[in-house]
Formats: C-alpha cells, sequence, structure tokens
C-alpha cells in the first residue's frame, strides 16, 4: 500500500503542476490585456489633429501609435489593408471613429470607449452642431453570425489541437517517412476543406474566398503536424513534448485570437505571431474578411515552420541512427550503474 502511494506521488505532483501552468498560461495573458503600439489612424486639419494626440496623451493612451492621414478616405484604405485597427476622423459635424471589429473585436470596443472621452470640438475644425457626438464606423464588420469574433477565437483551439495530434500519431505509427510526411499533407489537406466548410457556408462564421480560407487552413495545419514530425524525427518521444509545450502553453494564449497581438503583453504578442497558432489566426483573418490585405508575414511564418519540419523529417539516417544510439548507450550505463 505503502509502495502505491509512493510511487503515484510523483505523477500527482506532476499533473497537478501541469493543470496549474495551463491555466496560468491561458488566464495571465488576458488579466494583463492593453495597448502596445497599437496603430491607430488620425485625420483633419492639423490643428485638430494634435489637439487629438493631445487627448490621447491625457487620457493615458500613450500605447497607441497614432499616424496622419490625409483624409477619410485614405484612413479608409489603410484599415482595409490593415495597416491600422482603426482612426480618428475630425470634421464639421465632431469627431468619428473609424474601427474594424473583424480585425479585433475588442480593439473596435475599446475605440469605442475612447470615443466617448474625446472632446467633441478641435481647434482648427469648424464647429460640430450643438449635442454632436462621436459617430462609430464599423468599416470592416464581423459577421452577423459571428459578432462578437468568439467562434472564430475558439475555432483555433482545435485546430490546433488537431494539428499536433496528427504530428505525435503519424510520428508514433511504424510508417516509413515518406509515407508519414505524405500523410500529414493529406490529412492538412482534407481538414482545410472540412473545416472551411464548417466555418464559412455552415455556421456562416468566415467570409471571402473559400478556397483561400481552404489553403490557409491546410496551412496551418501542415505546420503544426509537420513540426511535430520533425522534431520526432531528430528528438524522439521528447520531441513530442517539446513541440506539445510550444504549441499549447505558448502559441495558443499568445495568438491574440480573442484580442490582438498589441493588447498581449508587451514582447509576447510579437512571439505569438512567429508560432503557428498565432499566425494562422492572423493569415486567416486577413483572408476571410480582408480580401488577403495583411496575410503575407503570416503566411510565410507558417510555410517556415512547416519547411523546418520536413527538413527535420528529412535528416540524415545516420543522424537519427546516432541519436537512437547515444540513447540506448546511456540506458545501458545506468542499468548496469
Amino acid at each position: 500500500m505503502r509502495h502505491s502511494l509512493a510511487a503515484a506521488t510523483g505523477p500527482v505532483l506532476a499533473l497537478s503542476a501541469l493543470i496549474t501552468v495551463l491555466v496560468a498560461a491561458f488566464a495571465w495573458p488576458t488579466a494583463q490585456t492593453g495597448p502596445h503600439d497599437l496603430p491607430v489612424g488620425i485625420t483633419g486639419p492639423a490643428p485638430a489633429v494634435e489637439h487629438i494626440r493631445h487627448s490621447l496623451d491625457t487620457l493615458g493612451d500613450s500605447s497607441i501609435d497614432a499616424s496622419t492621414y490625409r483624409d477619410r478616405a485614405a484612413a479608409v484604405q489603410a484599415i482595409e489593408d490593415r495597416d491600422i485597427y482603426g482612426a480618428i476622423v475630425v470634421s464639421a459635424t465632431g469627431p468619428e471613429i473609424l474601427t474594424a471589429s473583424a480585425a479585433s473585436p475588442a480593439v473596435a470596443q475599446a475605440l469605442g470607449a475612447m470615443a466617448r472621452e474625446l472632446p467633441s470640438a478641435s481647434p482648427g475644425a469648424p464647429a460640430p452642431s450643438p449635442g454632436a457626438e462621436p459617430v462609430l464606423t464599423d468599416v470592416v464588420a464581423t459577421p452577423d453570425a459571428d459578432p462578437h469574433g468568439a467562434v472564430f477565437g475558439l475555432s483555433l483551439i482545435p485546430m490546433a489541437i488537431g494539428g499536433l495530434l496528427t504530428g505525435a500519431a503519424l510520428s508514433l505509427l511504424p510508417l516509413g517517412r515518406a509515407t508519414r510526411i505524405g500523410a500529414a499533407l493529406a490529412v492538412a489537406c482534407i481538414t482545410g476543406f472540412t473545416v472551411t466548410a464548417v466555418l464559412q457556408p455552415w455556421l456562416g462564421v468566415l467570409t471571402g474566398n473559400y478556397l483561400a480560407a481552404v489553403a490557409v487552413v491546410a496551412a496551418a495545419v501542415a505546420a503544426i503536424a509537420l513540426s511535430l514530425i520533425g522534431l520526432f524525427t531528430v528528438l524522439g518521444v521528447p520531441g513530442l513534448g517539446i513541440g506539445a509545450a510550444i504549441l499549447i502553453p505558448l502559441g495558443i494564449p499568445l495568438s491574440g485570437a480573442m484580442s490582438a497581438p498589441e493588447l498581449l503583453p508587451a514582447g509576447w504578442g510579437t512571439l505569438g505571431a512567429l508560432l503557428p497558432p498565432g499566425a494562422a489566426v492572423t493569415a486567416l483573418r486577413s483572408t476571410a474578411y480582408f480580401a488577403g490585405a495583411g496575410s503575407a508575414a503570416a503566411l510565410i511564418t507558417l510555410g517556415c515552420w512547416a519547411a523546418g519540419g520536413l527538413l527535420l523529417a528529412a535528416a540524415p539516417r545516420r543522424m537519427t541512427s546516432a541519436r537512437r544510439k547515444t540513447a540506448s548507450e546511456t540506458q545501458a550505463v545506468a542499468q548496469a550503474a
């Protein structure tokens, strides 16, 4: 009985620690949400623009990276190109706040709250109508089927875990190297069509070009699965653990799926964008709602992860054989001791 309790102590403590780490990893970024160099545009008469900048500083929004645009049309174009999340337009009728809830419902909500604190009149701008309130205009809105972006954000979790399970399962099955890689690519392609079919024609969460969304989902699953296969090829089973640690406690919480990279703690949003889940979120948002604008860096990131996985999976057999030989020798020495 005592031996059984002693044997169970280690797993109990390890599992408790794992659960605690996962909760902390998912909860901490949300608890620390706040703008960090959030790109926002301002347009209007020069004195009015400076007055708005001063107002933003007074409100404590120094983390907003404000850029000036020549007119409202230029600001709208910048939003559609994903250069900025929103803009403040100063005109005779008072300030107008341009948002893009499709880029981030959380940022759009924050900009709306900020609008209520801005002055209704600015130096150099024509006097607004009496009692004029800031006007909110959603330039690129989320679909009616997912107004808060919750379904879009939550869809990332099974997508990432599915890619991880694909890579792990194919790694552990007795398959040849080429067969393993081919199977991972096949799963990614099929998943691209099926997942997009669920999110776009069925649930109405995604809009835009269907095949482009299929390609992004397939690229995301392939990047994750091939990374796992590559790590397993070089490191064995510990490689799967390393891959899971990168993708789950780091990749998903830092993806910005439920907020935006610029709302995560400073530096962590940048890290998240370099991991497959974060790149997948950016690429899918851009493809589904912005006709692909702003997706290039994210697609390159996914491509790099997939290529890295392929390179590791194609490691010379002598390298993997040497690793296995070293592991066997280490085990033999440990047993002899």
